[in-house]
């Protein structure tokens, strides 16, 4: 509203900065209700979502009782995609020191890296077919503090491990690698524990 008014000025860089993200979040919210309404995959829409995630916890810390209600249904949606919702606190989740996991489950090749940070999670295949097919599940963050990640294999034929612990120097960021060097494709299962 005061955007609006022409007549209006702002105080300050922060209620600027406050204006463009509101618009970031209602054009991203926008193509977010196309993406559901084109029966994406579920693990673009949990992508999209923590996008979202992000964008209501960068508004939220400059200017937090407008963005209020935006949380109860970024809430509902984490819900639904049975993803990490805004949480009390601005990471998103609950870092209560107790540490968490994540299970992972898809197809592989060949080669595909998981690249976990906070409550987000990317499937990278650097080798072999994409089945873009894989779903996952968080307990809690991975949290922005050195933690010590490890990887299981609940199914699967091939090797997991993890090649990067999250430091501040790769914005804690974990790298679970998985091979399956045998022909074809193999389903797997990866419990990645982190405390």
């Amino acid at each position: 509203r005061d955007y609006t008014n022409r007549n209006s000025t702002f105080g300050n860089r922060n209620d600027l900065d406050a204006v463009f993200l509101a618009e970031q979040f209602n054009a991203s919210a926008d193509l977010f209700y196309k993406m559901v309404r084109d029966r994406r995959p579920t693990q673009d829409l949990r992508q999209a979502a923590n996008i979202l995630q992000e964008l209501y916890r960068r508004g939220s810390n400059s200017s937090r009782n407008y963005w209020d209600t935006v949380r109860s249904s970024l809430d509902d949606i984490a819900r639904e995609l049975n993803a990490t919702g805004s949480g009390g606190n601005p990471g998103g989740g609950n870092d209560d020191g107790r540490g968490g996991q994540l299970t992972w489950r898809g197809t592989v090749d060949d080669y595909v890296q998981l690249i976990i940070r906070d409550d987000y999670l990317e499937t990278r295949v650097l080798g072999g077919q994409d089945y873009k097919n894989a779903d996952y599940n968080f307990t809690n963050p991975l949290p922005r503090r050195r933690v010590n990640v490890s990887a299981n294999k609940l199914r699967g034929r091939g090797d997991v491990r993890v090649v990067q612990q999250p430091s501040q120097f790769n914005d804690w960021t974990a790298i679970v690698e998985i091979r399956d060097k045998k022909s074809g494709a193999d389903q797997f299962e990866v419990q990645i524990n982190w405390q």
